[in-house]
């Protein structure tokens, strides 16, 4: 853990006692705090509370309710062979693969 964590904004958090350090190059906490980064320090990364996260999750849910009993058929119906070959042709990075994955995870949701 850090001595500081980032927020959403433009304000750092200093972990010993939750201090707020606003984004002012006056402020002597900032420079403190600039003077840590400078020194090839690294702030914690900005978290994202859990009801944003929650409500992310039901939007991309809600997006995908149109086409979650269609992609569930196609799979219950899919031999290997067709799996394997949709496969092949649809996931050729990370990105494309991480799309899939979410896909699948959104239709075994429940």
């Amino acid at each position: 853990m850090a001595q500081y964590r980032l927020t959403a904004n433009d304000i750092v958090v200093r972990a010993s006692d939750n201090a707020n350090i606003p984004n002012d190059p006056g402020n002597s906490d900032r420079i403190v705090y600039n003077a840590w980064v400078a020194a090839g320090n690294v702030p914690d990364p900005y978290v994202k509370p859990q009801e944003e996260i929650d409500s992310a999750t039901r939007k991309s849910s809600f997006d995908a309710d149109a086409t979650r009993a269609d992609l569930l058929a196609r799979l219950r119906t899919a031999t290997p062979a067709q799996i394997n070959t949709y496969v092949d042709a649809n996931v050729t990075d990370l990105a494309s693969a991480r799309a899939l994955f979410k896909k699948i995870l959104l239709v075994l949701a429940v």
